[in-house]
């Protein structure tokens, strides 16, 4: 190669701006692709710089859900479910569980694609009636534990002023 077509190649390369680079996926190598959007109408957007995809989808008047994936080793899905108004069962003992098992239901029957949840319902339900004090992100197992693509899920809450929130991750792999 000439040395002006040299230098103008490496000219080039020093002044692509940073979104040129490859993408989250292609960069680590990933076992699976890029995440898609889950519902119709909710506002999907992918960042390709984190890996990550988010959803906003109103499930009712008093429920909103946001939805953050991602997908690489392992595929990950955080549904953080944002209620206007306090649960009036905080006081017993395991509310998490029980809110997490009926949000799920509400999102099952309002999205579009249909989506179930019956092993992770079943799991928490199971690890809610079996532990005297169920505690916020216990990793629980949905699939049995000699499963060839495990599957996990935790439940949080986040209990504020303005709203509260129920945070259920799903995640499973290696893949």
């Amino acid at each position: 190669m000439p040395r002006s077509k040299f230098f103008f190649c490496l000219a080039v390369l020093t002044i692509l701006p940073v979104s040129a680079r490859a993408d989250f996926w292609t960069e680590n190598g990933c076992n699976l692709d890029k995440p898609q959007p889950l519902f119709k109408n909710a506002g999907f957007r992918l960042d390709p710089k984190k890996g990550t995809a988010q959803e906003t989808l109103k499930l009712s008047d008093g429920v909103t859900l946001r939805l953050e994936q991602s997908q690489c080793e392992y595929q990950t899905r955080t549904y953080t479910f944002i209620l206007k108004e306090a649960p009036g069962d905080m006081d017993q003992v395991g509310w998490q569980y029980r809110k997490a098992v009926e949000l799920l239901t509400l999102l099952e029957s309002r999205s579009t694609p249909k989506l179930k949840f019956s092993d992770e319902k079943k799991a928490l339900t199971s690890y809610a009636r079996l532990v005297a004090d169920p505690k916020p992100e216990v990793e629980i197992n949905v699939t049995p534990p000699d499963a060839e693509t495990p599957e996990l899920i935790t439940v949080a809450d986040q209990v504020g002023q303005q709203d509260t929130r129920i945070l259920v991750k799903i995640w499973s792999g290696p893949y």
